[in-house]
C-alpha cells in the first residue's frame, strides 16, 4: 500500500514536499511558504493535481484490479485512501499554520479534510 500512496503522491508532486510538512510539526523548518518546494504557487500545482485524481477528473485511483479477492482488494483501497487522507490532513494543518506564513491559505487549501473524506467515503 504505501508503494501505492508513494506513487500516487509523486504523480502529484507531492511525495519530495511531504518531509517539509513533517518537520513543520516538530518547529525544524523554516516558514513553509517561504521554502521553493512548498511555496504557494508549487503547492498549488500539487494540490490541484491530487484534487483532480481524487474528484476523478485525471486518470483515478488505483482500483488493484489485479487483486482477484474481492475482501483484498477493497481494503487494499480503504488503506490507500486512508493514507491519502491521513497525508491531506497533514498538508492542510501546516497550511492553516499561521508561523508557515502562506498569504491565503483558504485560496490554497479549498477543501477541509473532512470533505475529502466525504468524497472518498471514508
Amino acid at each position: 500500500m504505501e508503494k501505492e500512496v508513494d506513487a500516487i503522491l509523486r504523480r502529484c508532486r507531492l511525495l519530495n514536499k511531504m518531509s517539509h510538512f513533517h518537520n513543520t510539526l516538530t518547529g525544524e523548518e523554516s516558514p513553509l511558504a517561504d521554502i521553493e518546494d512548498t511555496s504557494p504557487a508549487s503547492l498549488s500545482v500539487s494540490l490541484k493535481s491530487l484534487f483532480g485524481l481524487i474528484l476523478g477528473s485525471e486518470s483515478s485511483l488505483p482500483e488493484f484490479k489485479q487483486m482477484h479477492i474481492p475482501k483484498l482488494r477493497s481494503e487494499a483501497c480503504i488503506q490507500v485512501t486512508r493514507s491519502l487522507v491521513e497525508a491531506y490532513e497533514l498538508i492542510y494543518k501546516a497550511i492553516m499554520d499561521p508561523k508557515n506564513r502562506y498569504p491565503d491559505p483558504k485560496s490554497l487549501a479549498r477543501h477541509r479534510p473532512g470533505q475529502i473524506r466525504t468524497i472518498l467515503g471514508i
